[in-house]
């Protein structure tokens, strides 16, 4: 019995590697560690020099779920660029605590050794020396290895790791490194585009299919395409100032690469129903 659950938990945490290579792009490490009642899952970046951040997750006697997200070993410069995420980031970060709250969970923010609201991120000192994010969930049904149980664990692990990707520009390099502070001169609306938190909620409402054609990367291409999409913003940040706070549920759209491309090919770019009508014309 004690065998055959671990081995159910080796297979959870390989479905979660799945899961976070569909949804962020990033690739991921996880190490499971089983003791007594406890089901322990180490999730971390993977990178050589331990500068970014890792998420422990407790599953205590199949109905306690804890996870605690903090910097690596040498992760300063890491929670320095967290520091200075936007008002957008920020509100990506929100958008993420209300769907574990909504989930059942609990979540409390510890920065500079003192506990901070996590829904009032605008509010928290403008110096960051030290954080870390607990997330409760109690009771938290882990008992048979169901579908459903399973799903329940992803989705919640998922939100949980998306607390510190909101606030930070990561993104994985042509050269297979990840890199989490962008170029200084990078159009900002490109950088929410790819955003991965953003994106995947940009996901979450539309789902997969493209905005302006239908087309669906899974249907035509199979398990290759599954998950596969590229997000617009639909309103160049230049064109809205710098006030302008982006929210990920209304201001991206899911679209394929040739209506993508075909949005881009004036400045501004057209909007959505723009390049709707000028498909339906032909």
């Amino acid at each position: 019995m004690k065998m055959k659950k671990i081995m159910n938990n080796q297979l959870i945490a390989q479905n979660l590697i799945d899961c976070l290579k569909r949804e962020f792009d990033l690739p991921f490490a996880i190490d499971v560690l089983n003791k007594n009642k406890e089901t322990k899952f180490r999730i971390f970046p993977v990178n050589d020099d331990e500068s970014l951040f890792e998420v422990n997750i407790r599953v205590r006697d199949n109905i306690r779920f804890n996870a605690t997200l903090k910097p690596q070993k040498y992760g300063r410069c890491f929670v320095s660029s967290m520091e200075h995420a936007d008002d957008s980031m920020k509100a990506v970060f929100k958008v993420v605590v209300k769907e574990l709250i909504t989930a059942g969970c609990k979540v409390n923010v510890n920065l500079n050794d003192s506990e901070v609201d996590p829904l009032e991120i605008n509010s928290w000192p403008s110096h960051w020396n030290k954080i870390e994010i607990y997330v409760t969930k109690s009771p938290f049904i882990f008992i048979e290895g169901s579908e459903e149980e399973i799903n329940n664990f992803l989705g919640i692990s998922i939100n949980v790791i998306s607390l510190f990707l909101s606030l930070v520009p990561i993104e994985r390099t042509d050269n297979n490194k990840i890199l989490y502070e962008g170029d200084a001169n990078e159009i900002k609306s490109r950088k929410y585009e790819r955003n991965p938190v953003a994106r995947r909620i940009c996901i979450d409402k539309y789902g997969c299919r493209c905005a302006i054609c239908g087309f669906d990367f899974e249907k035509e291409y199979g398990e290759i395409g599954k998950g596969f999409i590229e997000v617009h913003h639909i309103i160049p940040v230049s064109a809205i100032g710098q006030q302008y706070v982006i929210n990920p549920e209304n201001d991206l759209i899911p679209l394929c690469s040739n209506c993508h491309s075909m949005i881009h090919r004036k400045n501004p770019p057209y909007l959505p129903k723009e390049l709707v009508n000028l498909k339906n014309k032909r």
